[in-house]
Formats: structure tokens, sequence, C-alpha cells
């Protein structure tokens, strides 16, 4: 099970490790984003200092309608115990779980400040 907490901002946040190819791992605070189709996204400068392999750019639709042509970086992250190896979009945002990440699971959220985060498997 993840946990996590709801912020005063009302976004639902959790702790990540995440490493790259020298298998260090790092922890970091992402935001789930349901809106969010892939599986994550990272700041350009975590990227840049984990040294992920560039993987590939791909064209896509952003939520305003644009289109941009988006890199992907390969990345570790422990989910659920488990190190998984997936792709990560960079972004000059903060870091984002997408709903591919949470495909297969239960997130219950208590939206108010401080509020519970949760995410567990689903029997």
């Amino acid at each position: 099970m993840i946990r996590g907490q709801v912020s005063s901002e009302r976004a639902a946040q959790v702790k990540l490790w995440i490493g790259g190819p020298s298998g260090d791992l790092h922890e970091i605070s992402a935001t789930i984003d349901t809106g969010f189709t892939d599986f994550l996204a990272l700041p350009s400068d975590v990227i840049a200092s984990l040294k992920l392999p560039y993987d590939a750019t791909f064209p896509a639709i952003l939520g305003d309608g644009s289109t941009s042509h988006l890199d992907f970086h390969r990345v570790t992250v422990v989910w659920g115990g488990r190190q998984l190896r997936i792709q990560a979009l960079a972004t000059a945002a903060d870091a984002l779980i997408g709903m591919a990440l949470l495909d297969g699971q239960r997130l219950t959220l208590d939206v108010t400040a401080g509020g519970a985060v949760t995410i567990e498997p689903l029997q």
C-alpha cells in the first residue's frame, strides 16, 4: 500500500522512490493527476540529475487541445514493493502520477487539507 496526503491546495500527493541507470534510488513527491493518461511525468532537472536514458519523442495532445512533441526517458520506480521499469515524460512542472501507473489499483482520497491518500492493489 502506498500512502500520502492531500495538500492545502487539495493536491493528492505521495512519496515515490525512483532511480536511473546507476541503481541508486531517490525519494520524490509526486501529485496524482487523473487527467494524465500515461505512467509518470518528471521534472527535467530530476531527469538530468538521475541521468535517465532518453527513450523516444512522441506527439501528444495536451489538455488545452494543442499538440506538442514530448520526450520520454526510462526510469525505475518502486511501486507496491516492486521495481518497475517504465517511461517517464519530461516536464517543466512537478512530478505527476498518471492513470497508466494507477491501473489495477484502488485510489482513496479524503479530500481535505491533510486528508489521507491511499493506493492499494485491487483484490
